[in-house]
Order: C-alpha cells, then structure tokens, then sequence
C-alpha cells in the first residue's frame, strides 16, 4: 500500500513540475543573455559594466567578475544596455550556457542557481530531480517509471578563475523488492573537476559504486560490491542553440567500458533536448573488433528548469 502512495505522491510532483515550468516561461521572457559581458547607462548619468548574473522582469544584475561586486539596476532606468564585445571576456556573445550542469548522464561541477529545481529526463524512463538550496549545495532524486530509486546530496565550487571542484554522495534502493536484504540497492560518492566556461569545458571525475551482492551473486561473502570507476566528459557549445557533448566511462576491475555522445539542442533558458547515442565496450578487444557488443544504443534525453 504504501509503494502505491509513493507512486501517486512522484505522479503529482512531475506534474506540478511541468505545470510551473510552462507558466513561468509564459510570465517573464528575458531581454540579455546571461553571462554576456554588457555595458548599461541610467538615466541618472551613471554608467555600469559587468557580466550579467540574473535577470527578472523589472531588474537585472550586473557581476563583476573580478571583485564579485554585484549591482542591482531597474530596467526602467536604463538608456540602453548592450554587450562590451570585449574579446577576454569569458563567455562571449553566446551568454552562459543554460545546460551546463550536465553532459548526458554525467555532470559537471559548475556552481547551482539557490532554489532552482532541475529534472533532467533519459529515454523518459529515468528521472534525475535536482533541488539546489545553496548556490553551492543540491538535493538529488533518481525515479525510475515514477518509482523513488536514490537519494543523495552534492556540492560545486569554483576554486578560482575557470577551476571547479565538486562531489557528491548517494544510496539507492529497490523499492519494487519484497526482500528485506535487498531493500538497499547500493551507494556511491563521486569526486570531480571541471575546467573552462560554461560553453566550451571538461570534466574529469572518479568514484565508488557499491553494489549489493545478493542481486548478483547468492553466495558472495561481502553485503556489497565495491567498484571503483573513473569518468571524462566534454562539452563544446558550437552555436547558439546546440553543443556537442561526449562522455565515458570505465570500470577497471571488471575491464568495463561505457562511451557516449549526443548533440545538445538548447530550446530555452528553461527546455533543452539531447539526441545522441551510447556503446557498450566490455572489453578492450571491443575498441578494435567491431560485433554486436559495440552497436550503439540510440540516446533521447530532455532537460527542464523551474
């Protein structure tokens, strides 16, 4: 009984996401390009520079990205606002790219917006639910089919200039299982480091994932399995409305190989889809023999932002 109010509980918070997502595109549509380096003159005579850091519908904010002095000017005020076109500006003409705090299933370790939501969708059958409730602090959730599957936290921080650091720890269950033992599915922690700007970045990343052993193995002689893996990720936002992103993933002790690659299109500062495909290679005679094991899995993923 209770696994049927957990279902009807996750049913009703997707929907109420999607239900905000669209009224708040339909409220407020934004004028500048966020992370765009732009000069604003007031009418008062005052003349103000600086990457823009937030907009809303009566005010935006301008950053400096030097001090981190941040300047609050009401649109209504402004005589013109328009970008400085500065070629050491960090992010260019592009602004700041809206999806990057993921590459296809992995992430980087660029700081969170406080109170943004975050879901990302892949093949609309896992759900990845983000709440940020610090800048530098999120809350995460893995549904699978609405079902609950994993709870965790992690964090992001810029350790100067284009650095970022970042990590985080989870546990995930089976709730669909009637087995007290096997009730916890596993854990993990993951650490990672992300250089460059949001448009053009890497991320290089390691960890551990462990693994209840009664799934696999009846007779294994430890509760879990702990496995050791290792991440890099890339992504490079070639026009406006797409980026390129490639990701893999390998485990060494079982000689496990996952690579993927997917074409990003960015529909808003809210929407984004991702069309791509992902390959297993379980071994290394799988990078030179082509068979069936390495006949890519096509990939469709879709982000949202509240």
């Amino acid at each position: 009984m209770k696994k049927k109010y957990i279902l009807i509980c996750f049913i009703l918070l997707n929907f109420v996401l999607f239900s905000q997502t669209e009224n708040d595109t339909t409220v407020f549509t934004p004028e500048y390009r966020r992370g765009v380096n732009y000069i604003a003159k007031t009418n008062n005579g005052f003349t103000h520079t600086g990457f823009l850091f937030e907009e809303t519908k009566d005010f935006i904010i301008l950053e400096n990205r030097k001090t981190y002095e941040r300047t609050e000017l009401r649109k209504n005020t402004l005589i013109s606002c328009y970008p400085a076109g500065s070629k050491k500006d960090f992010i260019g003409i592009l602004g700041e790219n809206p999806s990057s705090d993921s590459y296809i299933f992995s992430n980087s370790a660029f700081p969170y917006e406080k109170g943004q939501v975050t879901v990302h969708y892949h093949w609309f059958i896992v759900e990845n639910i983000n709440w940020a409730f610090a800048d530098n602090w999120s809350f995460t959730c893995n549904t699978l089919l609405f079902y609950p599957t994993s709870l965790g936290i992690k964090c992001a921080y810029n350790i100067g200039g284009l650095n970022y650091v970042g990590g985080n720890i989870f546990a995930f269950g089976n709730v669909g299982s009637n087995n007290p033992g096997t009730l916890l599915f596993g854990y993990g922690a993951i650490g990672r480091y992300t250089r460059g700007t949001s448009n053009s970045n890497f991320t290089v990343s390691g960890g551990l994932l462990g693994v209840n052993s009664s799934i696999f193995v009846n007779t294994a002689k430890t509760d879990f399995t702990n496995l050791l893996f290792a991440n890099g990720s890339y992504c490079n936002r070639f026009a406006e409305h797409f980026s390129l992103n490639i990701e893999g993933w390998y485990f060494p002790e079982q000689d496990i190989m996952l690579g993927g690659l997917g074409f990003k299109y960015i529909h808003s500062e809210n929407v984004s889809w991702t069309f791509g495909a992902y390959s297993l290679l379980n071994n290394s005679a799988n990078i030179i023999t082509f068979n069936k094991k390495t006949i890519p899995l096509p990939y469709i993923g879709m982000s949202r932002k509240i």
